[in-house]
Protein backbone atom coordinates (compact mmCIF):
# COMPACT_ATOMS: atom_id res chain seq x y z
CA UNK A 1 0.00 0.00 0.00
CA UNK A 2 0.83 3.68 -0.81
CA UNK A 3 1.60 5.98 1.86
CA UNK A 4 -0.18 8.70 1.60
CA UNK A 5 0.24 10.35 5.22
CA UNK A 6 2.32 13.48 4.17
CA UNK A 7 -0.12 14.00 1.56
CA UNK A 8 -2.91 14.14 4.09
CA UNK A 9 -1.09 16.54 6.21
CA UNK A 10 -0.26 18.61 3.86
CA UNK A 11 -4.52 19.12 2.75
CA UNK A 12 -5.27 19.43 6.56
CA UNK A 13 -2.50 22.26 6.45
CA UNK A 14 -3.83 24.04 3.97
CA UNK A 15 -7.39 23.92 5.14
CA UNK A 16 -7.35 23.96 8.99
CA UNK A 17 -5.51 27.65 7.56
CA UNK A 18 -7.94 28.65 5.51
CA UNK A 19 -11.19 28.79 7.45
CA UNK A 20 -12.08 27.43 10.88
CA UNK A 21 -15.72 26.41 9.82
CA UNK A 22 -15.49 24.65 6.80
CA UNK A 23 -18.32 21.93 5.55
CA UNK A 24 -16.23 19.14 3.28
CA UNK A 25 -18.42 16.54 1.27
CA UNK A 26 -15.84 13.49 0.38
CA UNK A 27 -17.23 11.69 -2.99
CA UNK A 28 -16.29 8.05 -3.11
CA UNK A 29 -15.84 5.88 -6.33
CA UNK A 30 -16.95 2.53 -5.40
CA UNK A 31 -17.18 1.33 -8.66
CA UNK A 32 -16.00 -2.59 -9.12
CA UNK A 33 -13.01 -1.28 -11.42
CA UNK A 34 -11.55 0.50 -8.10
CA UNK A 35 -11.64 -2.91 -5.72
CA UNK A 36 -7.81 -3.20 -5.91
CA UNK A 37 -7.38 0.12 -4.20
CA UNK A 38 -10.03 0.36 -1.69
CA UNK A 39 -7.94 0.40 1.40
CA UNK A 40 -5.64 3.29 0.22
CA UNK A 41 -8.56 5.03 -0.26
CA UNK A 42 -10.40 4.78 3.10
CA UNK A 43 -6.81 4.53 4.64
CA UNK A 44 -6.68 8.40 3.14
CA UNK A 45 -9.68 9.60 3.54
CA UNK A 46 -9.23 8.28 7.33
CA UNK A 47 -6.35 10.27 7.58
CA UNK A 48 -8.15 13.30 6.35
CA UNK A 49 -11.22 13.51 8.61
CA UNK A 50 -8.48 12.65 11.82
CA UNK A 51 -7.19 15.48 11.09
CA UNK A 52 -9.73 17.71 11.09
CA UNK A 53 -12.04 19.55 13.97
CA UNK A 54 -14.86 17.70 13.11
CA UNK A 55 -18.05 19.69 14.97
CA UNK A 56 -21.01 21.43 14.90
CA UNK A 57 -19.12 24.85 14.98
CA UNK A 58 -15.67 23.53 13.78
CA UNK A 59 -15.66 21.00 10.45
CA UNK A 60 -18.80 19.30 9.27
CA UNK A 61 -18.38 16.45 6.73
CA UNK A 62 -20.73 14.41 4.56
CA UNK A 63 -19.71 11.77 2.20
CA UNK A 64 -21.31 10.72 -0.96
CA UNK A 65 -20.64 7.03 -2.79
CA UNK A 66 -21.13 6.55 -6.56
CA UNK A 67 -20.89 3.85 -8.88
CA UNK A 68 -23.53 3.72 -11.20
CA UNK A 69 -25.47 6.21 -8.84
CA UNK A 70 -24.74 8.63 -6.23
CA UNK A 71 -25.51 7.42 -2.38
CA UNK A 72 -25.79 9.85 0.26
CA UNK A 73 -23.70 7.73 2.90
CA UNK A 74 -24.34 11.05 5.47
CA UNK A 75 -25.27 14.60 5.57
CA UNK A 76 -23.21 17.68 6.60
CA UNK A 77 -25.24 18.21 9.85
CA UNK A 78 -25.42 13.98 10.64
CA UNK A 79 -22.55 13.54 12.98
CA UNK A 80 -21.25 15.95 15.39
CA UNK A 81 -17.93 14.70 16.09
CA UNK A 82 -14.40 12.70 14.02
CA UNK A 83 -15.83 9.48 15.57
CA UNK A 84 -18.87 9.28 14.88
CA UNK A 85 -17.71 10.60 11.26
CA UNK A 86 -15.43 7.73 10.59
CA UNK A 87 -17.08 4.68 12.18
CA UNK A 88 -19.83 5.99 9.37
CA UNK A 89 -17.34 6.17 6.47
CA UNK A 90 -16.27 2.28 7.12
CA UNK A 91 -17.49 0.15 3.85
CA UNK A 92 -19.09 -3.17 4.14
CA UNK A 93 -17.31 -5.25 1.57
CA UNK A 94 -20.32 -6.79 0.69
CA UNK A 95 -22.11 -3.52 0.26
CA UNK A 96 -19.50 -1.95 -2.64
CA UNK A 97 -21.92 -1.15 -5.68
CA UNK A 98 -20.69 -2.68 -9.17
CA UNK A 99 -20.68 -0.76 -12.21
Amino acid sequence: MVNHIGDVRSIVLCLTACSRQMDIVIVLDMSGSYTEIFDTIFVFTRQLILGLPVGPSATRIAVVRYSSFANVTFHLNEYSNTQQVTTATIVDPYSVFRT
